[in-house]
């Protein structure tokens, strides 16, 4: 690696050949991000890319061990009964407009270079209203809507801008000729939404045949949901404290 002068894409191990690229990177109600890690996760995926910016936040990452690297997006390689597949996370999204189309330019040309198709991306849209499941998707084409929408996502009529690497995904494969998905769960974006990652993890699984072990999948929504309770708890425990002790400077 040169340093993080410039996106760069380093490759190594196993070579995808003509895969489905699937992104989810942090975003609203870390959907994408969630949705993808457990995809990782029950395919067995290994690494074989890591990708560089310096349009990624400013800040070392630092482990457990005390252990520094750069910020990164992470390329997973899986295949199974002839479903190549490529699966991208990451620590973060780019921090400037051109960042964002400079990663998502560089993905374009990685998916160009492995004949990728198509190319999907993962995230979540916004919502106040808590009761409704929707999973919203937008295509290049429409016969690929149509899969989608058979596998039990909706339309979005009204039109709604996506933001980010997810949607500049989608917009920059049309232009390069590459089929491409996105597909969004609903969610209030409040914090970390594993219900909404479930939601698209199931309907990606319908469109694409995917085997995905449901049972399992529950199981590890639901360690999420146990995490995101605990770390609401401890935020109003510490939010009701900082209240009481002002109270108290104040008077």
């Amino acid at each position: 690696m040169n340093g993080p002068v410039e996106t760069i894409i380093r490759e190594w191990g196993s070579k995808p050949h003509k895969p489905t690229i699937i992104e989810g990177l942090p975003g609203l109600g870390s959907v994408g991000r969630l949705a993808i890690s457990l995809l990782i996760d029950q395919r067995k995926a290994r690494k074989i890319a890591e990708l560089y910016s310096p349009y990624f936040p400013y800040q070392a990452i630092v482990d457990s061990r005390g252990l520094v690297r750069l910020p990164r997006s992470e390329f997973y390689h899986s295949v199974e009964k002839r479903k190549d597949l490529v699966l991208i996370s990451g620590d973060c999204q780019p921090q400037s407009n051109y960042g964002q189309y400079d990663v998502a330019s560089k993905i374009i040309q990685y998916a160009v270079k492995h004949s990728a198709s198509p190319i999907i991306s993962l995230g979540g849209f916004a919502s106040p209203e808590k009761d409704k499941n929707l999973v919203v998707t937008v295509a290049t084409k429409s016969r690929l809507l149509s899969a989608m929408i058979t596998a039990g996502a909706s339309v979005e009529k009204t039109g709604i801008p996506i933001v980010g690497v997810a949607g500049l995904l989608v917009a920059l494969a049309k232009t390069a000729g590459l089929d491409a998905i996105c597909v969004l769960g609903q969610t209030t974006g409040l914090g970390p939404d594993p219900n909404a990652a479930q939601r698209v993890l199931e309907i990606l699984a319908k469109a694409l045949d995917l085997k995905l072990d449901l049972a399992e999948l529950e199981k590890q929504m639901m360690k999420l949901r146990d995490i995101e309770n605990k770390v609401e708890k401890i935020e109003k425990k510490l939010a009701r404290a900082l209240k009481k002790d002002q109270t108290r400077y104040i008077g």
